[in-house]
């Protein structure tokens, strides 16, 4: 059954990658389909770059810069479509992208959220791609469970990855804008606790790297990511898959997040903050190191801090492995 898929992408001053995302999508091997280009307030020339792009298909919409969750929101109710795809504005998919996501969608009425896997690139060397090793599976997940328990852990969905039954929306409701960042995860969470969800293995996007996006603000979107899991954790035994698991697995979720908080407030050395949320972690699997943390707070030793930083910082570093392919 060929439906119409509605295209949202959001967009502010990429006037120099929108035109390449566009058309990746309209070099879909399925092409039902409409392009929903919101314009959260560009001062660049992204509105005429858009619009030299000649094809009925696509609908351009300016807006008043609120931020990327408001222009999906605004594409969301714009949309025409049975099924809502999303890409930024810097993104490439690959070719056969969403025929591959509206056969699963065909092939079982009860999968609300499909998503793929994805190939990473550093800006201005697409030649270059890698595998998120990080953020990824060797496999279709098939079992829903799994799923749920893999996403309760870690945000393993890029967001130009995914396809969603609008029907899912109108039921749940779209993104929440309390936060500039980490919000799509939320919104993953409350699908995928209440619908079927299927993760496609196969590469079908092209996920840019820039430079000055690879280090963003840790506190907010830790600050955040509490945020959604404490509204999480006030529903999930409400939600159409609950598991007792699931509460273990949000406990652990929030006792991290406020232990990786208090190490970031420690880096900026506001140790009220760093002290307060190191202790409320409780976060036992990192007992030994939580309290030098805390000890370091309270002394307000900027010395020892800073050994903290540069101990976590290679830690991070042998962490981040991306395999070239």
């Amino acid at each position: 059954m060929n439906r119409l898929v509605s295209v949202i992408i959001p967009v502010y001053n990429s006037s120099e990658y929108i035109s390449e995302a566009i058309t990746s999508v309209l070099s879909q091997t399925y092409n039902k389909l409409e392009i929903i280009v919101i314009d959260d307030g560009s001062t660049d020339t992204t509105e005429e770059t858009v619009k030299k792009i000649r094809d009925n298909r696509i609908r351009y919409i300016k807006s008043e810069k609120q931020g990327n969750y408001f222009a999906r929101n605004m594409g969301i109710r714009k949309a025409s479509g049975e099924y809502i795809a999303f890409l930024d504005a810097d993104d490439i998919w690959l070719k056969d992208k969403l025929k591959k996501q509206v056969d699963v969608f065909n092939k079982d009425n009860d999968v609300g959220l499909c998503c793929t896997d994805h190939y990473i690139f550093f800006d201005g060397k697409k030649s270059d791609t890698y595998a998120d090793t990080l953020h990824s599976f060797s496999r279709d997940l098939l079992s829903h469970t799994k799923f749920i328990e893999r996403l309760l852990i870690e945000n393993i969905i890029i967001t130009s990855s995914v396809v969603v039954r609008k029907s899912c929306f109108e039921h749940l409701g779209v993104f929440d804008t309390a936060y500039q960042n980490a919000m799509d995860y939320d919104m993953w969470l409350r699908i995928i606790l209440n619908y079927k969800a299927y993760y496609i293995k196969d590469r079908y996007l092209l996920k840019r790297r820039h430079v000055l996006n690879i280090s963003k603000n840790k506190v907010n979107t830790l600050n955040a990511l509490l945020y959604i899991f404490t509204k999480v954790k006030s529903c999930i035994n409400g939600t159409k898959f609950f598991d007792v698991r699931h509460e273990e697995l949000v406990d652990k979720k929030m006792r991290k997040t406020m232990y990786d908080l208090g190490l970031e407030y420690l880096s900026a050395r506001d140790y009220k903050n760093a002290f307060q949320y190191l202790r409320d972690s409780k976060a036992t699997e990192k007992n030994v190191f939580r309290y030098f943390a805390m000890s370091v707070a309270k002394l307000h030793a900027g010395f020892l801090a800073a050994l903290i930083d540069l101990y976590r910082s290679q830690r991070q570093k042998s962490k981040i492995v991306h395999r070239k392919l």
